[in-house]
């Protein structure tokens, strides 16, 4: 289901989650949702990421996992006043590996 933006008239995906009222979000943020959803409560690499923006397209952006990196600073900030986080895992000394991202209720643990 899609609605109208308001400010520019273009169609956006709306994603609902338990406990989440409806969010606009353009079609990367939109998508980057629905890959950490469909993952709840598994958390996705930056490439899981990228391939869950971009599957079904030729092309994958030159800096996908910068873009990445800014959707998600944007997407935590909407999901926040609803209740939910992003939360990055796996960025310690002893794990210095490319952190993975999971949703996470705020205030419940999981």
């Amino acid at each position: 289901m899609t609605v109208t933006c308001p400010c520019c008239g273009s169609e956006v995906p709306e994603v609902k989650l338990d406990g989440l009222s409806y969010v606009q979000l353009g079609p990367s943020s939109g998508a980057l949702l629905r890959a950490l959803v469909e993952a709840y409560p598994r958390a996705l690499s930056t490439d899981q990421l990228v391939f869950g923006i971009w599957r079904g397209h030729n092309y994958e952006p030159e800096y996908a996992s910068n873009t990445v990196h800014v959707l998600l600073g944007r997407l935590r900030r909407k999901l926040k006043a609803h209740g939910w986080a992003i939360t990055a895992l796996g960025r310690g000394k002893q794990n210095s590996a490319t952190p993975a991202y999971r949703l996470a209720q705020i205030g419940k643990t999981r």
